[in-house]
Formats: C-alpha cells, sequence, structure tokens
C-alpha cells in the first residue's frame, strides 16, 4: 500500500511538469534486483506447495504474501 501510495503521490506531483518526466518516474518505481530475486523464490515456494501458506526464510508466505510478490514482478520491465 505504502508504494502504491507513493507512486500516486509521484504521478500527481509530476503532472504540471509534464510528459518528459514519467519515464524517470517509472525507473524509480522499478523494484531492485534483491527484491525480484526474493518474489521469485517466494513465488516458486509456493507453487510448490499449489499456493499453500509456506515458511520460506523463517517467515511465512501465504495469499496475499503471493499477490504482493506478483505485483512485485509485474512492476518489473523485465518480470
Amino acid at each position: 500500500m505504502d508504494c502504491i501510495l507513493k507512486e500516486r503521490v509521484a504521478v500527481d506531483a509530476a503532472e504540471p511538469l509534464g510528459i518528459p518526466v514519467f519515464p524517470v518516474l517509472h525507473a524509480a518505481m522499478q523494484p531492485s534486483e534483491a527484491e525480484l530475486r526474493h518474489a521469485r523464490r517466494m513465488l516458486e515456494a509456493a507453487w510448490a506447495v499449489d499456493g499453500a501458506a509456506v515458511a520460506l526464510d523463517g517467515s511465512m508466505t501465504d495469499r496475499p504474501i503471493i499477490l504482493r510478490a506478483q505485483a512485485v514482478l509485474g512492476r518489473s520491465r523485465s518480470g
């Protein structure tokens, strides 16, 4: 939710500046390589147990976490 709010504020602030700033904002909102690796690991762990909750690195990975991981990968240019 925090990321969505930050993205909305950034877009709202950029609108008066015009279209040229949007590629900069898009690049800034890209997940890091570490975030992408973690999201992929979470999804792989969930897929291994057919989407059921699973422990990964000592943390519970359940449906809301899986959806967040999918969103992280969705924001990525490379997926």
